[in-house]
């Protein structure tokens, strides 16, 4: 009878173990914080004209910029675009130039910021004689 019992007994708790066990579901990884998101700028600029985007970082990283392409009836192949990021002032962007870019698939620019809000701005050097459609990519951690 002894045995029956502790048959019984082991056979119990490997049931409670295994119910147990079959109450948990699977759990799906949250995102990981401060993974790169890239928000694209489009717009046109005037010959001589600038213009800015505001974006917000709630990490510090690296900001990123890739100019992707500027086109239009008057864009030289040599056009260098001036960029600049800073923190937004009021309605405007008082970037100062960090660089000078040119169109391309890979980051032109690279700078390391702190958490807050931040604007880009890119400008024409007076290379365009008529205005210019652009695509400028900003990579920052979210």
């Amino acid at each position: 009878m002894r045995k029956v019992f502790r048959i019984h007994a082991i056979a119990g708790l490997l049931g409670l173990v295994a119910v147990a066990g079959c109450g948990d579901e699977p759990t799906t990884p949250s995102p990981q914080p401060g993974i790169p998101v890239t928000e694209t700028f489009t717009g046109t600029l005037q010959p001589s004209g600038v213009a800015s985007y505001a974006f917000s970082m709630s990490r510090a990283g690296n900001v990123a910029l890739t100019l992707l392409s500027v086109t239009g009836p008057s864009v030289p192949d040599d056009a260098l675009f001036p960029v600049g990021i800073a923190t937004p002032a009021g309605s405007g962007c008082p970037a100062l130039t960090d660089a000078a870019i040119r169109p391309g698939a890979s980051p032109q620019h690279t700078v390391a910021k702190q958490a807050g809000v931040y604007c880009v701005q890119i400008s024409d050097s007076a290379r365009l004689g008529a205005p210019a459609t652009f695509v400028l990519n900003i990579t920052h951690p979210k």
